[in-house]
């Protein structure tokens, strides 16, 4: 079905709304952490497994805000998707990350973090391709 031809439950005021309100937690949580990591960060060279990188001189404190954020915001995103369509993969991808980056493993490399946000990438990618060939965008839209 096109675009043009799907029905819409939500009114044009509260599509904006909601595209404003997104844009302003968006602007919001940018300041948010540049004032509580970028501003004064002191960036040295090191090197992993032959690779040059650079990081923090100071060790991390915990993970960044923007990074909890956001992954709150894909849990409760994946149980909404879980719920209203049946589909948990998205909720399954962002639990896996969330975990997966929360816990120190006993590992030398960092790299198995990469392969938690592979994770989360394909439970994403997937998650789209269900609702493209479902249809299911409309399913999210609050009841009238």
């Amino acid at each position: 079905m096109a675009p043009s031809e799907r029905s819409s439950d939500s009114t044009p005021s509260s599509s904006s709304a909601t595209r404003l309100l997104s844009i302003g937690a968006a602007l919001a949580l940018t300041v948010v952490e540049y004032f509580l990591e970028v501003r004064g960060l002191h960036l040295v060279p090191q090197e992993e497994y032959g690779v040059l990188s650079y990081g923090s001189a100071e060790p991390a404190t915990g993970p960044p805000l923007m990074v909890l954020v956001v992954a709150a915001f894909l849990v409760v995103a994946g149980a909404l998707v879980w719920r209203k369509q049946k589909w948990p993969w998205l909720f399954v991808g962002a639990v896996v990350m969330t975990i997966g980056s929360g816990v120190q493993l006993p590992l030398e490399s960092g790299a198995i973090t990469n392969a938690f946000e592979l994770t989360l990438l394909v439970s994403i990618m997937a998650t789209k391709a269900f609702q493209d060939r479902n249809d299911h965008s409309r399913d999210l839209s609050p009841a009238r």
